[in-house]
């Protein structure tokens, strides 16, 4: 028996995934993190080099910031917006990170707000565009 998945059920998978996405991110879990790019995931991040093409490059990003941070990542999605169609999904949210810098600085406390694409895959959703830009809480 085959069944055919509606705009619900992609909803609440791709929801699923975002909230495993989330707290690999807390807890600094770099190949968990990983596990939900597509390998030509094409990022415009907040910091530079402002574009990472690939999996591999985003995740030397993700490498190199985790150990900025003393402790856990403090990361709080609102406002998740997710549309689905077919094999293609897209989301959009507020997202507030804070932290303790090992470097010093008094600690971190930035928003932003991303938007992704996602293609359907054998593994599940997964980003294959994303774009983050600077907000206010």
């Amino acid at each position: 028996m085959t069944t055919k998945s509606g705009p619900t059920t992609d909803e609440a998978q791709i929801r699923q995934r975002i909230e495993s996405w989330t707290k690999a991110v807390r807890a600094k879990e770099l190949d968990g993190l990983m596990s939900h790019y597509a390998q030509g995931v094409l990022v415009f991040d907040l910091a530079p080099p402002l574009q990472y093409k690939g999996a591999a490059a985003y995740r030397k990003n993700w490498a190199d910031w985790f150990p900025s941070f003393q402790g856990p990542v403090g990361y709080e999605i609102r406002d998740l917006s997710v549309t689905t169609g077919g094999d293609v999904a897209f989301c959009c949210s507020l997202n507030r990170i804070t932290g303790t810098r090992t470097s010093g600085k008094k600690p971190m406390s930035g928003c932003a707000r991303p938007s992704a694409s996602r293609g359907s895959a054998a593994s599940g959703w997964s980003p294959m565009s994303i774009s983050r830009c600077p907000s206010t809480w």
